[in-house]
């Protein structure tokens, strides 16, 4: 997903905090930063760059507001 610029602090605190594990790489002009929580398996940055959906985040979502985590 696209962070605006002046949230990019406040979202990476955020993750961090959180637990997740961070990285960053520029591809073509443009920075990527993935999170990941530190048990899953690491993404890799080819998959990343073709900026397609991994997970169905919907599916994800509802899963959270039903406490299903």
């Amino acid at each position: 997903m696209d962070v605006p610029f002046d949230e990019l602090s406040e979202e990476v605190e955020g993750l961090f905090c959180e637990g997740y594990a961070l990285d960053w790489s520029e591809h073509l002009g443009r920075i990527y930063l993935v999170a990941w929580e530190a048990t899953d398996p690491v993404v890799p940055w080819e998959l990343i760059y073709q900026e397609k959906d991994l997970v169905d985040i919907k599916v994800l979502m509802a899963a959270e507001q039903n406490g299903q985590e």
